[in-house]
């Protein structure tokens, strides 16, 4: 058993090491190190838990999910806060939902943005137990917020009535991921939708189950995050017409 635990710690060790490696060349160790001192001054300030990674597998997701599903990171406040701000105004009345809220961070983002109703979707018992705890703390700092994380599988899970604000961090792949895409469309026939994309791994998804890109963000000529509508709200216009080049 030890054995086993000593193998598994290193391979973990050496996949974030190479993800850290990978980061750094794309990235850049300057916008690695802002984002490193964003999270945690976002934390601090937020009274959050929700730095460290997470393995899928010590969490018993069920095997119809575990080869979607991404291990968890705590999103950027800074690329995730100026894709929400992009946001139409109007969209801060919809409810704002996180697809794999993980320890909670991105809701944490929705409530400092302005939203009112937050739900949080976490498969992982564990996860959505210290979301759960940091989310108290979100809603003592903002008064007034209705806000809950629900254990449940996001293919499962159906969107209140009204407008919706989707938000992800590359929460899973796959046919999960193509299944929620379906889901959000289908809600998008009643109710705008908009959705908020970060590390965009599985845009194509997006693209092929009828929503386009109205503004993106890059840092050091990658793709960072998108802002989505379906394609008939588009009206042919974005934001920033320089950002879709794909």
């Amino acid at each position: 058993m030890n054995r086993q635990r000593s193998v598994r710690a290193l391979h973990v060790a050496r996949k974030y090491t190479a993800f850290a490696r990978g980061n750094l060349r794309q990235r850049g160790w300057i916008r690695v190190l802002n984002s490193v001192i964003s999270e945690v001054v976002f934390d601090f300030r937020h009274g959050l838990w929700a730095a460290l990674p997470r393995e899928t597998d010590v969490d018993g997701i069920p095997p119809e999910r575990a080869g979607d599903a991404v291990q968890y990171q705590g999103v950027d406040p800074r690329i995730a806060g100026e894709a929400l701000g992009r946001l139409p105004a109007t969209a801060l009345e919809a409810t704002f939902v996180d697809y794999g809220c993980g320890k909670g961070r991105g809701l944490a983002l929705g409530a400092v943005a302005g939203f009112r109703r937050l739900i949080g979707i976490e498969i992982s018992p564990v996860l959505a137990a210290i979301c759960d705890r940091n989310l108290r703390r979100t809603r003592h700092r903002h008064s007034g917020i209705i806000a809950d994380v629900r254990v449940a599988d996001a293919v499962e899970f159906r969107p209140p009535a009204g407008p919706l604000v989707a938000f992800l961090y590359n929460p899973f792949l796959g046919e999960t991921l193509e299944r929620v895409v379906a889901r959000l469309r289908q809600h998008s026939e009643y109710h705008p939708v908009w959705v908020v994309y970060i590390n965009p791994m599985g845009l194509s998804r997006f693209m092929d189950g009828g929503f386009t890109v109205s503004s993106a963000s890059r840092e050091g000529g990658h793709l960072v995050g998108v802002n989505l509508v379906p394609l008939e709200r588009n009206r042919g216009q974005v934001e920033n017409g320089d950002s879709l080049r794909l």
